[in-house]
């Protein structure tokens, strides 16, 4: 909805590498991988995310969540 709306739109992931790629090739989105549990590569990927896109973060959606069943 957000790239629709006009938004450059960026995906973070950290883990599975093939969804991510699907995801992008589906969706036309750009994917970044670093690890949110970790300050400093945050840093480093928010920073990765603002140089591929053009620009600082305007909007962010936290949508991370960790389930263990």
């Amino acid at each position: 909805a957000l790239k629709n709306a006009g938004y450059k739109v960026a995906a973070n992931y950290g883990h599975n590498e093939e969804a991510a790629n699907n995801f992008k090739k589906e969706t036309g989105i750009e994917v970044f991988k670093f690890d949110i549990a970790d300050f400093n590569a945050c840093h480093e990927g928010v920073k990765a995310v603002e140089a591929s896109m053009g620009g600082p973060v305007d909007v962010l959606v936290n949508n991370a969540g960790i389930t263990r069943d």
